[in-house]
């Protein structure tokens, strides 16, 4: 079966944003996947004149396969479910999210799932996170995927990495996500059970 992955992108008044961080990844996903590939002009595959924020969704494997522009709504989040998980994998942005569909369907009446893994937290299905802990935003050391955003956020020494056990969840003073998308955004007044 031929791998199949993604990059989700923000494109802002036309825009893209992150492109270095975004091409670096694709780089090494193929890199480490293909014995041979093409590599993908993102400049050229995201131009487009569309206002406002838009979510590209590039889909690629030993070469690009296609790019969609979509309008961009971001997820609500107020209520957040502890799951462990120690077999799940996503070390690439695959294509195939089917780990992370079914465990949003068997946990419905969250809004998302905090995966843990081993012991220790890693992301939620759609972006990474970060708690705040004595005004310094800790995100985990091992994410199931490092993100493109959480890339440029350490690089600017604005989070810092930490193994971070389950069980140190209540000692946090607050809860953010990050991601291409949203960014970096706080989660206010959010349930985390």
């Amino acid at each position: 079966m031929k791998k199949i992955f993604f990059e989700t992108i923000k494109i802002e008044n036309g825009e893209a944003r992150g492109l270095n961080f975004h091409a670096a990844r694709i780089e090494r996903t193929q890199r480490e996947n293909f014995d041979r590939y093409e590599k993908i002009d993102l400049e050229n595959a995201l131009s487009c004149n569309l206002k406002g924020v838009v979510r590209c969704k590039l889909i690629y494997s030993n070469a690009m396969l296609a790019v969609a522009f979509f309008p961009y709504t971001p997820k609500r989040i107020e209520k957040v479910k502890v799951l462990f998980d120690d077999t799940i994998e996503y070390g690439y942005k695959y294509l195939d999210r089917s780990p992370f569909e079914k465990l949003l369907a068997e946990n419905r009446e969250y809004d998302e799932v905090l995966i843990v893994k081993d012991g220790l937290i890693t992301d939620i299905t759609i972006a990474n996170v970060a708690f705040l802990y004595k005004n310094e935003w800790l995100t985990p050391k091992e994410p199931l995927l490092k993100g493109t955003f959480r890339e440029s956020m350490l690089e600017r020494s604005v989070i810092k990495e930490e193994y971070i056990e389950a069980k140190e969840l209540k000692k946090f003073e607050s809860f953010a996500i990050m991601n291409a998308m949203v960014g970096f955004k706080e989660i206010k007044n959010c349930i985390i059970e």
